[in-house]
């Protein structure tokens, strides 16, 4: 809507700040985590002061997380759940209020909460290590930008724990594990 503008703006400036070398809460104080200064960098690094590279970022970052997560629906839920979901995830990844100035960190967190949400649907329906891995890699990428990327993975381990009596404890231990694990790398 306005390029820039307010938050945007901002976290564009952020960016900026870290891609040429600024030190974080001396030369720019902001209150966020210094994951979403490095995350945001990356976006000023590719497109400096070109506002439309943000939005269309932006963008394709939501169509990718909601096309992730139809692709897992349609895998463990059915055929007939996929395009509802994806649908869904294409209006509400970008909820007008929350986009307002066409740039925003959730639009960045909840690309990757979405993976890790899809990766944890694999994981739960498989009982794949390798799929509770990349949603601990996801979900700690982005409880960089805001520490509630994290949230799915408390839900994670309250579905592992309940499933515990039909996949066996040890087994929800092991997932839990390795997405425990791989969180904290980022």
């Amino acid at each position: 809507a306005y390029p820039f503008h307010n938050d945007s703006g901002l976290y564009a400036y952020l960016g900026k700040v870290v891609a040429q070398g600024g030190m974080l809460y001396r030369d720019f104080y902001e209150n966020k985590p210094p994951g979403a200064a490095m995350m945001v960098s990356v976006f000023w690094r590719a497109f400096g002061s070109w506002w439309p590279g943000y939005v269309l970022s932006q963008m394709v970052l939501v169509f990718a997380a909601a096309a992730v997560l139809a692709r897992a629906v349609r895998q463990h839920v059915g055929e007939h759940a996929w395009l509802a979901t994806f649908l869904a995830g294409v209006v509400f990844f970008n909820f007008g209020w929350a986009v307002y100035s066409g740039f925003q960190l959730e639009s960045i967190q909840i690309f990757f909460t979405t993976l890790a949400a899809a990766a944890m649907i694999h994981a739960l329906c498989a009982g794949d290590w390798k799929d509770a891995l990349t949603a601990g890699l996801c979900a700690g990428c982005a409880a960089m930008i805001k520490p509630n990327g994290l949230a799915g993975g408390a839900a994670f381990f309250a579905v592992l724990l309940w499933q515990g009596r039909t996949i066996g404890f040890r087994r929800s231990a092991e997932l839990i594990g390795a997405f425990c694990a791989v969180a904290a790398v980022p």
